[in-house]
């Protein structure tokens, strides 16, 4: 269900779900993985709406290292081996998932790989780590974007934002919205970083 949701890269509802993939996110299933936080599903009509969550992104990312399962059959050891070479493509261009997984009729956007990119500072993610490091109370706790942004040495607004996404797709790093908007000032909206639709104002990373 996650690498369905990954592979849609935006909304979607039940009924598409079901027309597509043959299976829909409901019941046990579905509050499951919203107690995980790994799927935010609302209900608009009759039909659920489902994406996933940061967190839902990360875990697929980390299911592309992870070994075939026993007895995953044919079409199992298949998918796996697909993953691993998936994987393999990410490492070696240095992208994020959010780079090769898109919504449908969005133009793709050039990527261009890290190590081609002089204008970038070569050291910005463990720049952003460190500035993490010195503002978070404790390993993966939540820095605000408004906070973290001045410690970066006057980067470049572009590059920080290439940055936080690559850094996104790396396992314990977390990018999220604030939950409550009302409670934004306009340093927040300013500060966020908008990927996938929406807007990020916290990042938590939990091997700083």
């Amino acid at each position: 269900m996650l690498f369905a949701l990954m592979a849609e890269a935006s909304e979607i509802s039940n009924v598409d779900l079901k027309e597509r993939y043959g299976f829909a996110l409901t019941g046990k299933e579905r509050r499951t993985l919203n107690d995980l936080k790994l799927v935010e599903s609302s209900k608009r009509g009759n039909p659920y709406y489902h994406q996933l969550t940061d967190a839902g992104w990360a875990r697929c990312r980390e299911e592309l290292t992870a070994p075939c399962p026993p007895r995953a059959g044919t079409a199992g050891g298949a998918l796996y081996a697909l993953f691993a070479g998936l994987h393999r493509y990410i490492e070696r261009s240095e992208l994020s998932l959010s780079d090769v997984f898109r919504p449908a009729g969005e133009a793709p956007s050039p990527v261009t790989p890290r190590r081609e990119e002089p204008s970038a500072p070569a050291d910005l993610e463990g720049t952003i780590r460190s500035a993490y490091r010195r503002l978070a109370k404790r390993p993966g706790g939540w820095v605000s974007l408004v906070d973290l942004r001045p410690q970066l040495g006057g980067a470049a607004r572009a590059d920080v934002d290439a940055a936080l996404i690559r850094l996104g797709g790396v396992p314990g790093v977390t990018l999220v919205p604030e939950d409550n908007q009302k409670t934004l000032t306009e340093d927040d909206r300013e500060a966020a970083l908008h990927v996938g639709g929406r807007d990020h104002h916290y990042l938590s990373i939990e091997d700083a």
